[in-house]
């Protein structure tokens, strides 16, 4: 465990696409000082956390959403605490859907998510009002997972387009420099934090 000067929070996200594709990242951002040893206070520290830094778990593949294979656009989260510890841990399970409103795809994930609380003999826990604050329409909807991190463009998300990834952290995905550029104020923050990336069932990157 880190030093009472140098808390960290131990953070696994796990984000899932179709054909059992997954993404395993490890961060390891400083628990500021006037929360450490106060569970709840980091809990809502890293409720923030995951707000700014959904962006940076999503555009980062050509992800299929994980039950049907079409394109994902929205995210299911299942959040672990255990805020309570002396090393503070916590872990996002992150399902990328084509959609998260009442579809059969989210409802497959949610049962999942119920079966698995129930052998654990803990309650299904509410959905967090973040990232996807809102349901949009098709006509409005919200952009791929596939498409550029900073613009979100549609010709970005096309199959074959030609993407770079943050060569920091080896996560965020950029269809150019130019975007890379404007969002590095909102990203350097996950960028600096971040201290593995793992890809797994993907082609070689």
């Amino acid at each position: 465990m880190a030093s009472s000067t140098d808390l960290k929070l131990e953070l696994t996200v796990f984000t899932y696409g179709y054909n059992q594709r997954r993404a395993e990242i490890e961060l390891r951002p400083a628990i500021p000082v006037a929360i450490r040893g106060d569970s709840l206070a980091i809990k809502e520290w890293v409720d923030g956390l995951a707000i700014l830094m959904s962006p940076d778990f999503k555009f980062t593949n050509e992800w299929g959403c994980e039950i049907c294979g079409k394109q994902a656009r929205e995210s299911k989260y299942n959040v672990v605490y255990w805020t309570h510890l002396p090393q503070p841990r916590v872990v996002f399970y992150i399902h990328n859907l084509c959609e998260a409103g009442m579809n059969y795809c989210h409802k497959v994930i949610k049962d999942q998510e119920r079966v698995i609380n129930a052998m654990h003999m803990m309650p299904s826990p509410p959905d967090p009002s973040w990232p996807n604050t809102d349901h949009r329409t098709p006509e409005s909807p919200y952009p791929a997972a596939s498409s550029c991190a900073k613009c979100n463009d549609e010709k970005t998300a096309k199959k074959g387009f030609k993407m770079s990834r943050c060569s920091a952290c080896k996560l965020t995905r950029y269809c150019c420099p130019g975007c890379q550029k404007a969002d590095w104020s909102r990203h350097k923050k996950a960028c600096k934090v971040i201290e593995s990336v793992k890809w797994v069932h993907w082609p070689v990157h």
